[in-house]
């Protein structure tokens, strides 16, 4: 499996788990949340949709 592959697969297995949280948060907050995750760096940002996950800061 490639890892642009295994991107899309995450980012879509954190879609769902993430709408859960948050009904209002969007596929590419999900693709942002997932590439952050996959690179091991945090997260800035001035969207509420990311409130109470972990490695995000919001500002």
């Amino acid at each position: 499996m490639t890892e642009i592959f295994k991107a899309k697969i995450n980012c879509g297995k954190n879609y769902i788990e993430l709408r859960k949280i948050n009904k209002k948060i969007g596929l590419i907050d999900s693709i942002i949340f997932t590439t952050s995750i996959m690179n091991d760096i945090g997260l800035v940002t001035k969207d509420n949709d990311f409130k109470y996950l972990r490695g995000v800061e919001l500002i």
